[in-house]
């Protein structure tokens, strides 16, 4: 029991980083542009969705990891460009569209990419033993990956000029503006690089899960409610909750089945929402 409650925590922990990054890419564009997007979980089924087809076509998949984010990110930004930015300070109106660019995406994957399931092979079929167990290779590699570009993305927040800008910008856009920042620049990126955040989500889950074209519904349930827990805006915050979300999840499968230990994550989730609103790092 000890040596399955340990693989299943493993599993949660690399699902978490996975969410993490789906998650942050969530926290940027609300942090930011202050926009509920309640489309950011089809750009995870566009990165799983592609990588599909982009390995089907023969093409090498770490090349599709840094290929196909980018394309999903081109999406998010021309969706926001053309539908969102025009009403962004209207938040009951930025919630209807983007509801509305959901289900027109959804079935546009459903038209072209069909109905059923498919599976993607992964590119590490070899796995190694971990606590007893036969581990695939390939999900460690994918917190590996993960973790590092987390790294990275909180290097450039806090470390550099662009970080400066969107820090800036988040606290007060006006005043941002009146110092020269470029405020519309800046928020075309971050709609960017979330929607990039989470196609890459969908590239490397992809060999690791059923790719479907309701396949977002479900993580963009889980990235609002670690967004909420890791507290509104708060980037380490989120990182924390996204993890902890996931490795609770994981060791409650230990000892129910997979949907009860769903549920019990999420009502603890819910707990602990309602006696600290403001979340982990969130400011009361």
């Amino acid at each position: 029991m000890l040596e399955t409650l340990l693989l299943q925590t493993l599993n949660g922990f690399v699902w978490g980083s996975v969410l993490a990054l789906i998650a942050l890419g969530l926290t940027l564009i609300y942090g930011l542009l202050m926009v509920v997007n309640v489309s950011h979980g089809i750009f995870y089924t566009f990165g799983a969705v592609l990588t599909w087809y982009w390995l089907s076509a023969g093409q090498n998949f770490w090349l599709g990891i840094i290929v196909l984010p980018m394309a999903v990110g081109v999406i998010g930004a021309v969706s926001y460009l053309g539908v969102v930015r025009p009403i962004e300070n209207n938040w009951t109106n930025t919630i209807i569209v983007t509801i509305g660019l959901l289900t027109i995406f959804q079935h546009l994957v459903l038209m072209t990419f069909g109905g059923s399931s498919r599976s993607v092979e992964s590119p590490f079929p070899d796995v190694i033993r971990v606590f007893g167990f036969g581990y695939p290779i390939y999900r460690i590699v994918v917190a590996a990956v993960t973790w590092l570009l987390v790294a990275v993305l909180f290097l450039l927040l806090y470390w550099s000029r662009w970080g400066v800008w969107v820090r800036a910008i988040k606290h007060d856009w006006q005043i941002a503006a009146a110092l020269g920042i470029p405020v519309p620049a800046v928020r075309r990126t971050m709609f960017f690089v979330g929607s990039m955040l989470a196609g890459l989500g969908g590239v490397l889950a992809a060999p690791m899960t059923a790719v479907d074209f309701r396949m977002g519904d479900m993580i963009l349930m889980d990235a609002f409610i670690v967004v909420i827990v890791g507290g509104l805006g708060s980037f380490e915050g989120t990182v924390l909750a996204a993890v902890a979300f996931k490795v609770f999840e994981g060791a409650a499968a230990t000892y129910v089945t997979p949907v009860i230990a769903k549920v019990v994550a999420l009502l603890g989730m819910i707990g602990f929402i309602y006696l600290r609103p403001e979340g982990i790092l969130g400011e009361r």
